[in-house]
């Protein structure tokens, strides 16, 4: 009984040194590469500042006219731009784009704009996509989300929280991101009901913001 008891205490004890080297293993190589990319590519440590296009294209619309949103950028957005689009019909398609670090929830964000309808939001998701929020306020359709660095889109903190998974923890390491990385593209698309139905103006929003979503997901970090 002794010697199957001092067995298996040697057993366990050369387990968990196992364990200890795994650890000890996993450790070192981390602080390496972490190291390797201060020396070797300096640069990626001083990226140049978030900066939004002038010109950007969306299927079905032609750029009427692109500015700064000046009034997000004194409410504290890295950067703001506001994009106004023509159909061939003459409809127009307003694009709200902030890049802002902090504010995940976009009931907050929309209470900080003067919105009216925050709390009646239709929550919808989309496969390989994310969420989405649909709402009116006056005489216009609004679609609201926030496009991740990492992960898809959300609308609330919980899901930011949970789009933090193994691809960002590897970004991070290669000094593309911060590991607690706070910042989104908050997006609010809107068209006028004057001419349209609620229904129909959903859906021209929600196409306008999966093609949205698509260009600048592959060229968001």
């Amino acid at each position: 009984m002794l010697k199957v008891r001092s067995r298996f205490n040697r057993s366990r004890l050369q387990s968990l040194k196992i364990f200890k080297i795994y650890c000890l293993a996993i450790i070192s190589l981390s602080s390496l590469i972490t190291i390797g990319i201060s020396l070797f590519i300096p640069h990626l440590q001083n990226r140049p500042k978030f900066q939004f296009p002038n010109q950007l294209s969306l299927r079905g619309w032609k750029l009427q006219s692109s500015k700064d949103f000046d009034a997000a950028l004194k409410n504290g957005a890295i950067a703001a731009k506001k994009y106004t689009y023509i159909s061939p019909k003459q409809d127009l398609l307003e694009i709200d784009s902030l890049y802002i670090s902090g504010t995940t929830e976009i009931t907050r964000y929309l209470e900080m704009s003067g919105f009216n309808s925050s709390q009646n939001l239709n929550i919808h998701y989309l496969d390989s996509i994310g969420y989405y929020a649909l709402f009116s306020d006056g005489d216009r359709a609004y679609l609201s989300s926030c496009i991740n660095s990492h992960g898809m889109a959300t609308i609330t903190e919980d899901q930011f929280v949970h789009n933090i998974n193994l691809e960002h923890i590897g970004f991070y390491l290669l000094g593309f991101r911060d590991l607690r990385d706070r910042k989104c593209l908050l997006t609010t698309l809107a068209v006028s009901l004057k001419t349209t139905k609620l229904d129909k103006a959903y859906g021209t929003l929600e196409n306008s913001w999966i093609d949205w979503y698509q260009n600048w997901k592959a060229n968001f970090l």
